[in-house]
């Protein structure tokens, strides 16, 4: 039988991705103002936006709902490594291996906006030495 992945082996900032969409998640189930946990995690209001935008817009891009797993979870959903492969490759500006995960997935009509999003995600994130800050 297969493992389930682990949120570990997604890297620093495709973990860091999946952690703050779940922290958008909880929130947004509760019906409660995400802003604050978001903030802490991301550490700019840039990042939370940046982070937003990306959540959204991948969201209705999806062919169904995202599957997002609680945040205290070890293991990682398909769409939270999906979604962590995408940031990471957005980071490198590997449009080629960002368009890989999403192909025959995702129509390629989304793929663009994502790619410019995620980028902009990843950027928001890298503190002085280019590293990710949450």
């Amino acid at each position: 039988m297969a493992q389930p992945p682990q949120l570990a082996d997604c890297g620093a900032l495709g973990r860091d991705t999946v952690r703050a969409i779940r922290i958008l998640a909880a929130h947004s189930s509760r019906g409660s103002d995400p802003l604050p946990d978001l903030l802490r995690h991301l550490g700019s209001v840039d990042a939370v936006r940046s982070l937003i935008a990306f959540a959204d817009a991948a969201g209705n891009a999806w062919p169904e709902r995202v599957q997002v797993l609680r945040p205290c979870c070890g293991l990682a959903s398909p769409d939270e490594v999906t979604l962590a492969a995408m940031v990471a490759a957005a980071a490198r500006a590997n449009r080629w291996d960002f368009g890989h995960q999403l192909a025959g997935f995702i129509p390629s009509a989304h793929h663009d906006a994502l790619f410019d999003l995620a980028v902009r995600l990843a950027a928001s994130w890298r503190g002085p030495e280019g590293g990710s800050v949450a």
